[in-house]
Parts: structure tokens; sequence; C-alpha cells
């Protein structure tokens, strides 16, 4: 499976450093960059438009550079990129802890790209962010704070075993805040759903399976 690693230029930093290396194709984006060369990190593509690129010379890496007047974000661009080199599995660092308008832009990026990916997580130091396009089982650990949005217009048929607020065939939709703050009660969860995009928030930054 391959899977890239894409970290962005916010404050919160997740650091998946003990499996970049061997893992993952890493991204870095924009001043992204920073991140990683601050942690000594390896980056195997730099892309943006590198409004926020501080280092005065571009390091030895591939590059792509974008205008800095266009009309897809920078993140949007590299999911693009993502897409075309046939990643499956997307993971996003630093996404958060920055603008709001930022991370609003990154969040609609995702649900955009969702279906071309088998996985896309946004990384945090206190949650994950997971958007789904199929069912998924989870191993969370009891009393684990999880909470679900519909990024879609609806999702259908939406149903949660394993949280104190179970569902069973529910339409839940994208204005709807019903899905904020459940807890799972059991060791395994289930999510089932028929269309749409869900998207998972996960307050505990392990949670990645």
């Amino acid at each position: 499976m391959k899977k890239a690693y894409l970290v962005l230029n916010g404050n919160d930093f997740f650091n998946l450093k003990n499996s970049i290396n061997k893992e993952y194709f890493v991204v870095a984006v924009d001043g992204g960059f920073h991140h990683l060369n601050n942690n000594n990190l390896k980056v195997d593509l730099l892309l943006g438009d590198f409004d926020s690129f501080k280092n005065p010379k571009l390091p030895d890496v591939e590059i792509i550079k974008f205008p800095t007047e266009k009309d897809f974000s920078d993140l949007y661009l590299a999911l693009e990129e993502m897409k075309s080199r046939g990643f499956k599995e997307i993971y996003v660092d630093a996404v958060f802890g920055g603008r709001f308008d930022h991370e609003l832009a990154n969040y609609e990026n995702a649900i955009s790209f969702a279906r071309y990916f088998d996985k896309i997580v946004f990384l945090g130091q206190n949650q994950t962010v997971h958007f789904l396009t199929k069912n998924k089982n989870l191993n969370l650990p009891i009393d684990t704070i999880v909470s679900f949005f519909s990024g879609t217009e609806k999702v259908s048929n939406l149903s949660l075993n394993g949280f104190k607020y179970s569902l069973d065939n529910y339409s839940l939709k994208r204005e709807s805040p019903l899905g904020l703050s459940n807890v799972t009660t059991g060791s395994n969860q289930n999510i089932k759903f028929s269309d749409g995009v869900l998207v998972m928030s996960i307050n505990l930054s392990e949670a990645l399976n």
C-alpha cells in the first residue's frame, strides 16, 4: 500500500518520526518543510507556492512550485499530485494550530478527495480526523470521545455500535450536530453507512488504525 505523509505549516505537529523513513513518501507542503527539517526528518518532495518557506535556498529534493496567485490551496494541489502518483493512504500532519480559514479549507479539500483514496487522516497532538467513504471497524479504548459529522450533504443509513449513543440506519445531515461527543462503551466499535463522506474525529492521537 502506497502511503504519503504530508506536512503542512500549522503549529500542531504530531510527528510520525518513528516510521517516516521506512513507511511513507514524505511531502513537505510549503512551510511544512521546517517541521521536517528542524526534526532531521527526510523530505521526498517539496511543493507549494513558497509563501511560508523561510530558508534562503531550496533543498536538494524534488520540487514542484506553484504560482502565488492560484485558484487552489497548496493542500488541494498536493492531494491532486498524490492522486496522480497512485497513493492510496494519505496522512496530513500540522493541519491544526494555524489560521482557521486554512483549517476550514483543508477540511473541505479532504472531503473533496476522500473518494479517491482508501484513507485520509488529519493528525494532531490531541485528535485525529478521518474522512471515511466506507464502513470501518475500530478497537479504541473504552471512554474514548469520538465525534461524527457528515462531510457531504448527508451520510445515509449510518449505524454505530460500541458507542454510548448508537444509531441504526440514520440519515446524518451536514448541518446536524447530533454526532458530537459520542463515547466508546466497548473494546470494539462498528461503523456502517451506505454513501456520503463521514468525518470522524477521535480524541486520541494514537488512533491511527
